[in-house]
């Protein structure tokens, strides 16, 4: 008899948990419909927000002007240069269809790299190099600033250019952008060696 109560208890139960369940759903639908047509009208263009400029996304020719502006000398087509600042030579590289633009520079080689600088490198990628990086590839080390090209303003890619000249200037020293540095150790501060190898 207990379980018969159970089994009409639990029952009973459920019913009034899909009951009340289907009343919030009822009543909720046309309050979710009114608040989605609310958020669209705030979303729609008003006065203040027809005017507004829109931005020009960034591609290949846009930014071949702004390298124009920046360097002392270019080489190459849209999308491949080579260009020099000072006595830095510098390279640019884009893939419209992926939005990709890379900044690089040649460090050095990496074949007597140490397990020392490798690791003051890679603490520098996280406070002192900012945007830029440090990175290996084919047995070079390099300084590359890598940014969506779409959305790349006319002062990132300069500043991409200065952290890029600073990594590859700093490189052995202080590994540092020459931009700031965010958070971290000093830039003296020897990192621990035991934390990575």
């Amino acid at each position: 008899m207990q379980q018969i109560t159970a089994m009409i208890v639990t029952s009973v139960v459920f019913t009034a948990f899909v009951v009340v369940a289907a009343q919030d759903a009822a009543t909720e639908a046309p309050a979710k419909g009114k608040a989605k047509a609310k958020a669209a009208a705030k979303d729609e263009p008003g006065p203040a927000k027809a005017d507004a400029p829109k931005r020009v996304k960034t591609d290949n020719a846009l930014l071949g002007k702004w390298l124009e502006g920046v360097a002392d000398a270019v080489q190459g087509q849209p999308g491949r240069w080579v260009f020099k600042v000072g006595d830095r030579t510098l390279m640019v590289m884009t893939d419209e269809n992926a939005d990709r633009m890379r900044i690089m520079a040649d460090v050095g080689s990496a074949k007597d790299l140490s397990k020392e600088d490798l690791l003051k490198m890679m603490h520098a990628n996280f406070d002192r190099a900012l945007d830029a990086r440090y990175a290996v590839f084919q047995g070079r080390i390099w300084s590359v600033y890598i940014h969506p090209l779409g959305d790349l303003t006319k002062a990132g890619f300069e500043s991409g250019v200065r952290q890029v000249i600073g990594c590859v200037e700093n490189y052995g020293k202080s590994y540092s952008s020459g931009e700031l540095q965010f958070g971290g150790q000093q830039e003296d501060a020897e990192p621990n060696k035991d934390d990575v190898f």
